[in-house]
């Protein structure tokens, strides 16, 4: 039917094709678009969407395609989507419409925007290559999805976080294990950094913060304040082992 709503939510897609084809192209998702909004609108929330198959010739990667460069029908409230297709190359897009491609999620959100102003692109740990549960190695991507109303389970029937579901079929809790110094930007799961500024650091997220000359520690339920612990002793190495949605463990 032309009016027909298409609403992809907390799928995971991942390809990897190959080809003897002169010239093979693939697509994660491919949309037709139309000038009218509500004939085959998208409203596409919380996908992993992965292409990673080789082309040949003339053809293209691309983890998103549209027929045409009509974004009527891509729903306005599409976000919260990831988007990978390698190495980002003229032939490997996140996006492409048969006249515009975009190699990178920046030059893609100007071209979608207001959607997809929360999307992001990574490669995931998947369990295999059949097996699209995540890993717990996945902390650049935990907690990066939206709440839908619709969507409270996912593919196993566990229950979605109420505020801060992943994105995917699969709800799962990362675990990342990473070695500090205290350097000013170094990265503990993707939002969570070390910072030297000397001013209180406040976020809702786990931090690890390096104030002056102590180190301090910082560990709280995503959602809500963190407490801090200082260490006194400057300019030690910090192993850490931090649960992204959860309470951090720490040693020296």
């Amino acid at each position: 039917m032309v009016s027909t709503n298409y609403n992809l939510y907390h799928n995971s897609i991942y390809i990897n094709a190959g080809s003897t084809g002169a010239n093979f192209g693939s697509s994660g998702v491919y949309h037709v678009s139309n000038a009218v909004a509500t004939t085959g609108a998208l409203n596409m929330t919380n996908n992993i969407i992965v292409n990673t198959s080789t082309p040949n010739g003339t053809g293209l990667t691309a983890a998103y395609r549209r027929a045409d460069p009509t974004l009527t029908n891509y729903g306005s409230a599409s976000d919260y989507n990831l988007f990978f297709a390698g190495t980002p190359s003229a032939n490997r897009l996140i996006f492409y419409d048969g006249t515009n491609s975009d190699q990178t999620m920046s030059a893609y959100k100007t071209r979608v925007s207001t959607r997809d102003a929360n999307s992001i692109s990574d490669l995931p740990n998947f369990v295999s290559a059949t097996d699209l549960h995540l890993t717990a190695n996945n902390c650049r991507i935990n907690g990066r999805g939206t709440p839908l109303g619709t969507v409270t389970d996912d593919i196993d029937l566990d229950f979605r976080h109420p505020t801060t579901p992943d994105i995917g079929a699969d709800e799962f809790t990362a675990v990342g294990s990473i070695i500090l110094a205290g350097v000013a930007g170094t990265a503990v799961c993707d939002d969570r950094t070390v910072d030297i500024a000397g001013t209180t650091y406040v976020t809702n997220v786990c931090d690890l913060i390096a104030r002056g000359d102590s180190f301090r520690w910082r560990s709280c339920y995503r959602e809500h304040q963190c407490m801090c612990k200082p260490w006194m002793q400057p300019n030690f190495i910090l192993i850490v082992s931090l649960m992204c949605k959860g309470i951090s463990t720490w040693s020296r």
